[in-house]
């Protein structure tokens, strides 16, 4: 006696028609129409193990009895099935890294895109400090700037090759060398200003300077192999620079 059918629940079907992707996991013909077989031919047996998809044309032969053809057995539909999983896996998985991939090339210009406003939006709040004419006033305002510029450089970091810019903090990184440049530039001006008040002033914008062209050689970098939009990144850069 036959047994009696039973509907698929449609949360089974979703998933294994998302394992197959929704493909014949015998011929895995993409365009073929597709059915859920029952692999032990029991349709009241709706377990997800028990459940292939097949193309119209595989289907009818998975129901073929007799003759000296080679059916497509219980045994041989469940060997097919699992193999198929498998390979769906594995394309997954590639599709998920290729993925991973343009988001990484496509991530450094749309960043590097928003960095002569970010320059803008910095420079509109240390300009009216600069212009006071107040030493600590402007000092300060050259430490705000340049720490907004090496957070910057920060995010420029992580588009580069893992170690290019060590294997610590980057954070760390960038500010051992922006102190650097402060002593360097430190040693001069108290030299020649003996230790005036305008010496932390002239400092400060000395290494703004030097840290913007940190900046400007990290993009460069990124954008070596396409010149024409390096140099309208240049252009907007240059223009961010407050009237």
């Amino acid at each position: 006696m036959a047994k009696k059918r039973k509907p698929i629940p449609t949360k089974v079907v979703n998933e294994v028609m998302l394992r197959s992707a929704l493909t014949c996991c015998v011929c895995k013909k993409r365009d073929n129409t597709i059915q859920t077989h029952h692999i032990d031919k029991d349709p009241s047996n709706n377990d997800i193990e028990n459940l292939a998809v097949l193309c119209l044309e595989c289907h009818n032969k998975a129901h073929i009895r007799g003759g000296v053809g080679r059916h497509l057995t219980a045994s041989l539909i469940f060997t097919y099935r699992e193999e198929w999983y498998k390979m769906v896996k594995i394309e997954k998985v590639k599709e998920a890294m290729r993925s991973a991939r343009r988001v990484l090339e496509d991530a450094p210009h749309a960043y590097i895109e928003t960095i002569p406003e970010i320059r803008q939006k910095l420079l509109k709040t240390a300009q009216p400090e600069w212009d006071s004419g107040v030493t600590i006033r402007m000092v300060k305002a050259h430490s705000k700037y340049i720490d907004g510029l090496k957070n910057i450089l920060v995010k420029l970091a992580a588009f580069f090759p893992k170690g290019a810019f060590g294997s610590g903090d980057k954070h760390e990184f960038f500010s051992e060398i922006i102190s650097s440049k402060f002593k360097w530039h430190s040693s001069l001006t108290e030299t020649q200003f003996a230790g005036g008040t305008i010496a932390g002033v002239i400092c400060g914008g000395a290494v703004s300077s030097e840290v913007e062209k940190m900046v400007e050689d990290m993009v460069q970098t990124l954008l070596y192999s396409e010149y024409s939009l390096w140099k309208t990144w240049k252009k907007e850069w240059d223009l961010a620079i407050p009237a």
